[in-house]
């Protein structure tokens, strides 16, 4: 039986050494609990966080290949499913997402609550996954996403929050806000395929959100000829304009985030030298820009 490249991939970075595949916090909205998963590596404690935003449709169950790869690198990160994923559609709302449409029209405003409410609930977090009580570092904390979980993250860096020490924005859309957060880093990944379903926009419109930002701790990773799909983060589920299942891809995305985290939420001097020397391995044709 053959096995595909992706899962090829898996095979190689070691898994998260504990999972709590669902659990169930007191929700930002009246009557919506907030679903997550949470995987965490060994040993005591406490560990930096990262929270991640899935895109849109999708749910706390995907982007395993990035988890997995953070989780070893000593991270517990936290995946809240929200409530634009396909998991919480009805039928109707499953042909809405068919055709290309978010079934909540605020979607990025509710995703922003949702990552905020997840840091302001680690205790709850604590107490209702036994498991994991005694890990979180609420002090290092790192946010991530995809698509529209960047989008919402875009949003957030406006927070003078010292809590938050680094953003992660893959595939994000058009020029930043204000920000605040003085000595936080932020990372923009995009590539020559990755264009916008929606407002039909370019590739380059995903290099408007690095180009906006003001120079200190500001990096932009290029990926020549990735889709949106970025060669399977998602895993290696098909989705529109996904691209080709490129195990490369995501383990270039991997190594370069990893070492963005660790420079950042970590706090590594010798993590943010090898960002800037470009030091960490990139399996695929890729450019770091830096300012």
């Amino acid at each position: 039986m053959s096995v595909s490249p992706l899962i090829a991939l898996l095979t190689l970075i070691p898994q998260a050494a504990g999972t709590v595949e669902s659990v169930s916090l007191t929700g930002a909205r009246p009557g919506e609990p907030l679903m997550v998963r949470v995987s965490y590596p060994e040993g005591p404690g406490p560990f930096p966080v990262i929270v991640w935003s899935h895109g849109d449709g999708f749910s706390k169950d995907d982007y395993q290949p990035l988890v997995g790869a953070w989780v070893r690198s000593g991270y517990v990160v936290v995946q809240p499913t929200h409530s634009d994923s396909l998991s919480l559609a009805t039928p109707d709302e499953r042909e809405v997402l068919a055709r290309g449409e978010s079934r909540r029209a605020n979607n990025v405003a509710d995703r922003s609550i949702d990552l905020l409410h997840v840091v302001e609930r680690f205790t709850e977090l604590e107490e209702r996954a036994p498991a994991v009580k005694g890990r979180l570092d609420r002090t290092r904390v790192g946010l991530a996403g995809h698509s529209m979980g960047a989008r919402a993250i875009q949003t957030l860096d406006a927070r003078p929050d010292e809590r938050l020490r680094a953003l992660l924005l893959i595939s994000p859309g058009g020029p930043m806000g204000p920000s605040n957060g003085k000595g936080r880093g932020i990372m923009v990944i995009s590539g020559d395929n990755d264009r916008d379903r929606r407002s039909r926009q370019p590739a380059a419109w995903r290099r408007e959100t690095y180009q906006s930002l003001s120079p200190g701790d500001r990096y932009l990773l290029w990926l020549s000829g990735a889709h949106h799909g970025f060669g399977g983060i998602v895993d290696d589920k098909p989705f529109i304009n996904s691209g080709p299942v490129e195990p490369a891809q995501v383990g270039t995305i991997a190594a370069a985030t990893t070492a963005f985290f660790d420079a950042y939420v970590k706090g590594s001097p010798a993590a943010k030298q090898a960002l800037k020397d470009r030091k960490f391995r990139m399996p695929y044709p890729a450019t770091l820009e830096m300012k």
